[in-house]
């Protein structure tokens, strides 16, 4: 009698449960607010050698920042030629007729470390 009882107790219990729970009011999570983003005055122009520069001026605090962005990867390789990201990688770091080799890596190494003081 015992191992009748059992599983029509668990199934009475869970036939309460669900009783109970369907009375419950989910509250629905509250709709999304329109993200607002301030508008930002920028200044774009290219220069004599084709280098695009973007700038956005603002007083609110006393520091510049600097991005530059090469756009070097495989997706800019002219079609049916490649290996043009590997030749800006050593003309980046490798030497050139004004710096050593590394040295422009050291140089921005320096400029961190310099900046964490």
């Amino acid at each position: 009698m015992h191992g009748r009882l059992a599983p029509a107790l668990r199934a009475l219990v869970a036939i309460c449960a669900t009783s109970a729970l369907a009375g419950i009011a989910v509250a629905a999570p509250p709709p999304p607010t329109a993200l607002k983003v301030p508008h930002v005055d920028y200044r774009e122009r290219k220069l004599s050698n084709c280098l695009d520069v973007i700038s956005v001026e603002s007083h609110s605090s006393p520091t510049v920042g600097v991005q530059v962005w090469h756009h070097v990867g495989g997706r800019d390789d002219p079609a049916g030629r490649s290996g043009f990201a590997h030749l800006f990688e050593h003309m980046m770091f490798k030497s050139s007729k004004y710096l050593a080799a590394e040295q422009r890596r050291s140089a921005t190494t320096s400029l961190r470390r310099a900046r964490r003081r």
